[in-house]
């Protein structure tokens, strides 16, 4: 009896733990490049403002990146039109050079976490449009670009 009532623990344990993804959306760049002028949107419904999210983007890149960081340009569309802009910097590599993702041959994927539990103020759909903002015109060595929107963690 005891062991059947410690293995269920274990398992609700884990579920609580364990993030539940309420939107996710991949852009896999051309010629795995990503140019200025290539604006990725991604457009999502909150319906419970009571609830803390996290929001993580994931990139996939050359192991052999140029740069330490890839800075982007984030424009976030509220469900009330309003509008918030800003640059950010994605760090990809620490100062020595190594990869802060998990690299496989000569990829990695690198999450960052851009906000976490947070509180959506109103219900409604989301928007943010990513476009890079870097020291040139294009950023070769980027393959993929991936949003999530997660449940907080207890």
């Amino acid at each position: 009896m005891n062991r059947y009532f410690f293995s269920a623990l274990c398992v609700l344990l884990l579920q609580a733990c364990t993030s539940e993804t309420i939107f996710q959306q991949k852009y896999k760049l051309d010629h795995h490049s990503w140019k200025t002028e290539q604006v990725l949107v991604f457009n999502w419904d909150i319906k419970d403002t009571t609830l803390l999210f996290d929001i993580e983007l994931e990139i996939d890149h050359d192991a052999d990146f140029r740069f330490q960081n890839q800075y982007i340009k984030a424009k976030t569309k509220f469900p009330d039109s309003t509008t918030k802009e800003q640059i950010l910097s994605l760090e990809l590599f620490d100062d020595t050079g190594r990869p802060y993702g998990n690299c496989v041959s000569s990829t990695c994927k690198t999450p960052i976490l851009l906000q976490s539990r947070i509180k959506f103020q109103k219900s409604g759909t989301y928007q943010l449009q990513l476009s890079q903002n870097g020291r040139e015109p294009e950023s070769p060595g980027i393959h993929a670009v991936q949003l999530k929107i997660l449940k907080s963690k207890v």
